[in-house]
């Protein structure tokens, strides 16, 4: 995987989101259409060939919409996730993404 591919799909992702939020605010509601469906289905596809487990898929879905701080803790650290190359750096140091070998 690229570390910069990957970075730059997720601010894509987030923009078409919150786009999507921007139009629910003024009523208007695009969540159920085909095209906002395919998307989500192209989306999960792409995270599940890019993590090996449910674990790294579960941590880009809880880092996209939990409304949270972004904060991981790991053996009794915490660790600031807040912005996308911090949370890039954490899953890449900690094994969530494919190998390229298992690819």
């Amino acid at each position: 995987m690229n570390i910069r591919d990957f970075v730059n799909y997720i601010r894509t992702y987030q923009k078409g989101v919150n786009f999507l939020r921007s139009m629910d605010d003024m009523g208007l509601d695009f969540y159920e259409t085909p095209l906002c469906e395919s998307a989500d289905a192209l989306f999960q596809a792409w995270i599940e060939q890019i993590m090996p487990n449910e674990d790294g898929q579960d941590l880009i879905y809880w880092w996209l919409f939990e409304d949270v701080d972004k904060v991981i803790t790991k053996d009794g650290v915490d660790i600031n996730v807040e912005d996308i190359e911090e949370f890039t750096k954490y899953l890449l140091n900690n094994g969530y993404f494919k190998s390229e070998e298992n690819s």
